[in-house]
């Protein structure tokens, strides 16, 4: 199995580093959750961890991936046990392959964005009343 390891912050820390290292919350939500790796991604994750963040490690079984979602900016990520990072937007850009040494490629998937616009849909419904 390999390992992703991501920092979770408590409520507001991300807003609190995002100042601190005059960055955006994208990129502290790219440095931690481990799909940036820069020098300035390294710098937010250790400030992160000054501040009260603390690294979850998730064990990722050989040929299976872990699906997060970020409806706020519309992304779709599924981080892959061999390395790979596949981001699905919700909005219709392109969807990107990163591998595992980061080179991105990107690929159209129209049939992809129609079934996320579908999850999207039935996500925001209420729920139904069950008559008993």
């Amino acid at each position: 199995m390999d390992k992703t390891n991501r920092i979770k912050l408590p409520v507001g820390g991300v807003d609190l580093v995002a100042k601190l290292m005059h960055v955006t919350r994208r990129s502290v939500f790219l440095a931690l959750s481990g799909e940036r790796t820069s020098d300035l991604a390294l710098r937010i994750r250790r400030c992160a961890l000054n501040h009260g963040g603390v690294i979850v490690r998730t064990d990722i079984p050989r040929g299976q991936w872990l699906t997060e979602y970020n409806h706020v900016a519309g992304w779709m990520t599924c981080t892959f046990w061999n390395g790979y990072i596949c981001r699905v937007s919700l909005r219709g850009e392109p969807m990107q392959v990163e591998s595992p040494n980061g080179k991105v490629e990107e690929r159209q998937g129209p049939l992809i964005g129609e079934l996320l616009g579908i999850f999207v849909e039935i996500a925001e419904r209420a729920p139904e009343l069950q008559s008993a």
